[in-house]
């Protein structure tokens, strides 16, 4: 990036990264959101480089007031399943 010249530095965004999905490669961020079934509120969110697996962000998303989780296959491991469920989270 020292090297960069501040046309070119303008123009990247130096906090993406890239990360290959199903034999697709991509380059940017993500957003990760939690919202408010009732209300349909964003009560939360976190935004990560493409790179970071969904599944390491949902201890982010859900707290201890939570008692349902509707969210994408890709927030769901065993473990975090195990853990919903040990904390009485419904999926």
């Amino acid at each position: 990036m020292e090297d960069w010249t501040a046309e070119k530095a303008r123009q990247k965004d130096i906090d993406a990264r890239w990360t290959k999905k199903n034999d697709e490669t991509h380059y940017g961020c993500k957003d990760h959101v939690k919202a408010d079934a009732a209300t349909k509120l964003i009560t939360f969110f976190k935004v990560t480089d493409a790179s970071v697996p969904d599944s390491n962000m949902l201890d982010q998303l859900i707290n201890d007031e939570d008692k349902v989780v509707f969210a994408d296959s890709a927030y769901h491991s065993k473990v975090q399943l195990e853990r919903m469920a040990a904390a009485g989270i419904k999926k």
